[in-house]
């Protein structure tokens, strides 16, 4: 699980979510009107590491800064 932070309705959210979650709030943005979505992995001991969202053909995945894949998630809601 991931935690997610995002606006929507001009208030701030967070939520722990699974990829296929984050996949979907991602790939429904345009609908649910939601926006700056960030994205953390959350590790015991340690910082939230930020992790970066890519769309590719069919599929979001998430990346670290030094651009190593994370997880990936196909079929995602694209509009």
């Amino acid at each position: 699980m991931y935690l997610v932070t995002y606006i929507c309705d001009d208030q701030f959210m967070a939520e722990f979510m699974r990829m296929w979650q984050i996949a979907d709030l991602w790939g429904m943005s345009d609908c649910n009107m939601t926006q700056d979505h960030k994205v953390y992995r959350l590790a015991p001991d340690a910082e939230p590491e930020r992790l970066e969202i890519r769309e590719g053909r069919h599929c979001i995945a998430l990346y670290t800064k030094a651009g190593e894949q994370v997880t990936e998630y196909y079929d995602w809601p694209e509009h």
